[in-house]
């Protein structure tokens, strides 16, 4: 059993209670929001920049295999880069 002397002490109980509770974590994500739309668009700028390199480096792949396949000694290295280019550039378009 609470027994409330002043309005502070009212204040208190109110903010301990569930409901109290429920205010304050709505409070927190309201005045955390700015960070956290900052926080996702820096995650999705990573993760963009991460499928344009891997892109970038899978069609370099792709290139280098086509070159090395036109020599036909080296053939045996530019067809398993080509596929190798291929996979990688699969994997970032998708």
């Amino acid at each position: 059993m609470i027994i409330l002397t002043s309005n502070k002490d009212f204040e208190l109980a109110v903010l301990f209670s569930y409901r109290g509770r429920k205010m304050l974590k709505l409070l927190l994500k309201i005045i955390l929001l700015p960070y956290t739309i900052l926080w996702y668009l820096g995650i999705w700028t990573i993760k963009l920049l991460g499928r344009l390199i891997s892109f970038i480096l899978g069609v370099f792949l792709i290139i280098i295999g086509i070159v090395l396949s036109l020599t036909l000694v080296a053939a045996i290295l530019g067809i398993p880069l080509i596929f190798a280019g291929l996979s990688i550039v699969l994997r970032s378009l998708f």
